[in-house]
């Protein structure tokens, strides 16, 4: 069977079986009673003072719940630390970059260089070809 069959048919049995309670449903009576267990003592408990909302966790007396608050507290960075950490490596890859610039506009620079020096050796070598065939032709027609 079929993958998508078989979840179409897992689908619409869900669909049918939310039916099966029928129209004639009546909602059970529950005894329910006038105070909650524990109740009482609920009722005679009185804070001391308003709670503090910076220490709350403090109020259950647990070292350990404090320690572990304490310690998420000292290593939680603030927004605004996580900014400036990102804006920072953002600055410093922006430097690494320029430098990088730097050393590709020197390479560039240098290949510049290399390419006018091979032009001038051409041209010089095309002026030497010249004279030397003006020097041929000139020996040839003293001849």
């Amino acid at each position: 069977m079929s993958t998508k069959r078989f979840l179409a048919m897992l689908f619409a049995a869900n669909i049918l079986t939310g039916c099966a309670v029928g129209p004639d449903y009546v909602r059970p009576t529950l005894p329910m009673p006038d105070r909650f267990q524990g109740q009482a003592e609920v009722d005679q408990r009185h804070a001391a003072a308003n709670a503090d909302l910076a220490t709350w966790w403090t109020g259950f007396g647990d070292p350990q719940l404090t320690r572990y608050v304490t310690i998420a507290l000292e290593q939680n960075l603030d927004l605004a630390q996580a900014s400036a950490r990102v804006n920072a490596q953002i600055q410093q890859t922006r430097g690494q970059q320029g430098e990088m610039l730097a050393v590709y506009q020197l390479a560039a620079l240098h290949a510049t260089e290399d390419v006018e020096n091979a032009f001038s050796a051409l041209v010089k070598r095309e002026e030497q070809s010249i004279l030397l065939n003006q020097s041929v032709n000139s020996l040839a027609r003293a001849c």
